[in-house]
């Protein structure tokens, strides 16, 4: 199966062979964590095609949301519009689209020459940011949940992907190999001006950033250490104050994704027995809950208000 970073880098952090990991959706304003549900990209009870689950807290009651003989990936929650924004390959093409909560309407959102990958919602869910290579290199472009008014907020030779909005609305974080490895930047969602280099890594990639909902803080994957896994860290929003969220070097964890209420962290856990399951863990660490325990794969968490 293809993978938007498999396209863009040669992948340092991911072992199995998947698209590249998404941005998470929003519930309700203050809704807690143990009240949400968890939307998942899986194999389950649907043959070859991935398609999109959404499941309790507890990790029970799968219900399969699109269940389309193409790839649906990376879904995306706003609670404003009550839509489900993912990708899609169903029309031969990765493309965004555009579902109802219980996945009965879906409509195409975009239609372009290239891929469109990643939708991250803006705050009140009138606008989404994507990333596009439909001008021949990936670059993040915003616009309206109808795909109108679009505006592209990073021309680089280089390849922009993996948009996060913060949820205040004012910057947009993305992943960006322009220094010659991956690392994370942020821009205005305005127009992409005052553009902010996060992390300095330099040896190993830092990908897939999410933010906080309140803007303060981002976390993203990466691997810190020789031989070891990625693992999910946390940041200040000006790429200060970084810590180890996760810090299991023998397991593999990648797709954060942040709750709502801001105290819990979803993620995707390949451990030894080369399965992927949903964990979540409190913000300020801890031992980590595991959310999903199916035979096939489930990755690309985002919450989702039930």
């Amino acid at each position: 199966m293809i993978s938007i970073r498999s396209l863009l880098r040669p992948s340092s952090l991911l072992l199995v062979p998947t698209l590249a990991l998404t941005s998470c959706g929003t519930t309700r304003q203050g809704l807690r964590a143990q009240d949400a549900g968890i939307l998942c990209e899986s194999r389950l009870l649907s043959g070859n095609q991935l398609d999109i689950f959404k499941i309790d807290y507890d990790g029970s009651d799968y219900v399969n949301l699109t269940n389309d003989p193409g790839d649906d990936r990376q879904p995306a929650y706003n609670a404003n519009v009550g839509l489900i924004a993912f990708a899609s390959n169903r029309t031969g093409d990765w493309e965004i689209w555009l579902m109802d909560r219980d996945g009965a309407i879906s409509e195409q959102t975009t239609d372009t020459p290239g891929q469109d990958l990643h939708p991250s919602w803006g705050p009140n869910g009138a606008r989404l940011v994507v990333a596009s290579d439909r001008d021949g290199d990936f670059d993040i472009w915003k616009m309206t949940k109808s795909g109108g008014r679009r505006l592209q907020l990073t021309d680089d030779p280089a390849s922009d992907s993996e948009p996060s909005w913060s949820g205040v609305g004012n910057r947009i974080a993305f992943t960006s190999n322009r220094t010659g490895d991956w690392e994370i930047f942020a821009m205005d969602s305005s127009n992409g001006a005052n553009l902010t280099r996060l992390t300095q890594r330099g040896l190993w990639d830092d990908v897939d950033p999410v933010w906080s909902p309140d803007g303060t803080q981002i976390a993203f994957e990466s691997v810190r250490q020789d031989n070891s896994d990625a693992e999910i860290f946390v940041m200040n929003a000006d790429g200060s104050g970084l810590r180890n969220l996760t810090n299991t070097p023998l397991d593999h964890e990648v797709d954060p994704a942040w709750s709502q209420d801001g105290t819990k962290i979803a993620f995707a856990r390949f451990t030894d027995n080369a399965q992927l399951d949903i964990y979540t863990v409190d913000v300020q660490g801890g031992t980590p809950r595991q959310v999903t325990t199916a035979i096939t794969d489930e990755r690309s968490p985002a919450w989702f208000a039930r």
